[in-house]
C-alpha cells in the first residue's frame, strides 16, 4: 500500500493465535531515503458470549481478564525478542 508519494508500507506476516489475537508484522519504507522499520501491530479479539454472565461454567470477566493478561504476555515477548528499532501498535476490537 503507498501511503503518500515517498511512503510505503507492506504486510510481512498475519498470525492468528488461539483465536484470541492477531499479530501483523508491517514494513514501513521511505522510498527517499531507503530507510525501513518494522512495525507489530497487535490486535486483541474480544470474546463474545451468548450468556451475559457464564460461558461453559466460568465467569465471563474470568475468561477476559485471562486471556487479556496471554495478550499481554505476547506484547512483553515479542518486544524482548525483537530488536529496540521495533514499533508496538496495540488495539482492542
Amino acid at each position: 500500500m503507498k501511503i503518500g508519494s515517498t511512503t510505503l508500507l507492506k504486510l510481512v506476516q498475519k498470525e492468528l493465535i488461539q483465536e484470541k489475537m492477531i499479530i501483523r508484522e508491517f514494513c514501513l519504507t521511505d522510498t527517499r531515503e531507503a530507510l525501513s522499520k518494522t512495525i507489530y501491530h497487535f490486535e486483541y479479539l474480544l470474546p463474545l458470549s451468548t450468556n451475559d454472565d457464564y460461558e461453559n461454567g466460568r465467569c465471563l470477566p474470568t475468561m477476559l481478564s485471562n486471556s487479556l493478561f496471554d495478550f499481554i504476555g505476547h506484547i512483553n515477548k515479542r518486544q524482548h525478542t525483537t530488536n529496540h528499532d521495533r514499533y508496538i501498535t496495540v488495539h482492542c476490537g
